[in-house]
């Protein structure tokens, strides 16, 4: 099913561009005009009227659901250029079977052998069910925050109506906590599904690529020439980048751990909630509930700093091995033609290119020290306030500095 919707890239793409745009001039403008309203009637101090409990709902709504709105808008382009990435490795791949088709038939062993073990690294044959996968985690949370949207309707009504008691309005607030931060680390898992499958389709194209650029030239002259003294001989074997697969394989994983520590904050909330509901307070679900929320945006943010660096760098070697294909031919197009075979000069790279290197360096090195330095940091000013506040000390001026830190690193 997903090869038949690789050659629909175009639509994918266009899909998200439409969601992304909608966002942009549809629900926010709409959530401004509603915000308007609702703000006018409470200056005039119309808080009972009909329109401004509507416009504060509604308001409120539209902001739950552009928590991954456009987090979905951009999941389909993503998913669009990982479905155009794939169209490039079938040609590749296509390519070279049709290549070591004919050099087998005409009498090179070596190329059937090539055809008989064409076999793709595991990321060749995953890359696109991590695309697919990627994109039905978020349509999953999508859904899921439609169900959080109502729950909030539900909850608003309860709080116009006075009934902020019982077990009604108590299961409204706790899946309106709950949803909330299971939701903001689920979308990230689906992120990190996409980006990896974008990677791990860069890295087959060099899979490929590198094997064309190893092999083909070479099958040809000794198709040419069968008194070439090489005819017979094993190829060289394509080049697999595994060691920036592992580095995106790492980036995956740490993008893809803020779902775990989501569902772990989530069970604080909970646990915090319902000491509430009880009259009391748990210190313990609170600082760690603060501290999780704390570390998960800075952890997903280093985690997309190691995918796109990584990403940064597989595209350079693509070009590289563009440069090598195209020399690799340009030696064999002199042989042929009996011209001198021109001597391998260093080739001055396009200007945006010499950039792409300390451009990526520079960035994964501010988002790790950020995540390493500053969120420790605020970890521990965080536990520190809120150990003032559980002792009553709110006017002290260490108190009053704790809180200006917080929100600073914030």
């Amino acid at each position: 099913m997903i090869n038949r919707l690789i050659p629909n890239y175009p639509a994918f793409l266009t899909i998200g561009l439409l969601i992304v745009v909608s966002g942009l001039f549809v629900l926010l403008a709409g959530r401004d005009i509603l915000i308007s309203i609702w703000v006018d009637k409470l200056f005039d101090g119309n808080t009972d009227d009909g329109l401004f409990k509507a416009a504060q709902t509604a308001e409120q709504v539209i902001g739950h659901t552009l928590t991954i709105w456009f987090f979905l808008g951009l999941s389909f382009i993503k998913l669009g250029i990982g479905f155009a990435i794939a169209t490039i490795v079938q040609n590749l791949r296509l390519t070279g079977r049709l290549s070591l088709s004919s050099y087998a038939s005409a009498g090179l062993d070596e190329a059937q052998r090539e055809l008989d073990l064409f076999e793709e690294p595991w990321f060749g044959r995953w890359f696109t069910r991590f695309l697919f996968s990627g994109i039905l985690v978020l349509g999953f949370f999508f859904l899921l925050t439609l169900w959080w949207d109502v729950n909030l309707v539900f909850l608003k009504d309860a709080e116009f109506d006075g009934r902020t008691s019982g077990f009604a309005y108590e299961a409204y607030l706790m899946i309106e906590r709950v949803l909330g931060a299971v939701i903001f680390g689920g979308k990230f898992l689906g992120e990190a599904l996409l980006i990896f499958g974008i990677l791990t389709g860069l890295a087959t194209i060099i899979w490929n690529l590198s094997r064309q650029a190893r092999n083909l030239p070479e099958l040809a002259r000794r198709a040419m020439n069968e008194d070439n003294p090489n005819r017979g001989a094993p190829l060289d074997g394509p080049v697999a980048p595994s060691a920036l697969v592992k580095l995106g394989t790492l980036g995956f994983v740490v993008l893809a751990l803020a779902f775990p520590l989501a569902l772990i904050r989530s069970g604080f909330i909970g646990w915090a909630l319902g000491r509430q509901f009880e009259g009391g307070i748990s210190e313990t679900a609170l600082r760690l509930d603060g501290i999780l929320s704390r570390t998960i945006d800075p952890l997903t943010n280093l985690g997309l700093g190691i995918l796109f660096f990584t990403i940064a760098l597989l595209l350079l070697v693509i070009i590289r091995w563009l440069g090598e294909q195209r020399r690799a031919y340009g030696n064999l197009s002199a042989e042929v033609s009996g011209a001198p075979i021109p001597h391998p000069g260093t080739e001055p790279q396009l200007w945006p290119a010499r950039w792409v290197t300390p451009f990526a360096i520079f960035g994964i090195f501010v988002i790790g020290f950020f995540f390493f330095t500053m969120t420790g940091v605020r970890d521990l000013n965080f536990n520190y306030l809120l150990s003032l506040q559980f002792s009553g000390d709110t006017v002290s001026g260490a108190y009053q500095s704790a809180v200006r830190l917080d929100r600073i690193l914030g």
